[in-house]
């Protein structure tokens, strides 16, 4: 098929969705909700579980389509930079 794949430098988390999209975006969510509890409120690990998962799950379909684009974009901007460090901002297109 003479696809020639290239590497991602490690540590790299603006390479990484779930690192610097979906996680930011869940954690944010998260906190939201807790915010309308009263002080007094508590969940168990097994309810925290239960709330992430649906948290996680609810995201809008075009923001994590949106987030894995945005990965595709960077990535073409590190095999332009032939795997150094390039400016972000602005756009491949």
């Amino acid at each position: 098929m003479k696809i020639a794949p290239f590497g991602i430098p490690p540590r790299s988390p603006d390479l990484n969705p779930c690192d610097y999209a979906l996680w930011t975006e869940i954690n944010k969510r998260m906190r939201q909700q807790e915010l309308k509890w009263k002080n007094t409120r508590r969940e168990t690990r097994d309810e925290y579980l239960r709330r992430l998962r649906r948290t996680a799950t609810r995201l809008p379909k075009s923001f994590t389509e949106d987030s894995f684009a945005d990965m595709a974009r960077l990535c073409k901007r590190l095999h332009a930079a032939k795997d150094g460090h390039f400016e972000e901002g602005g756009s491949s297109k």
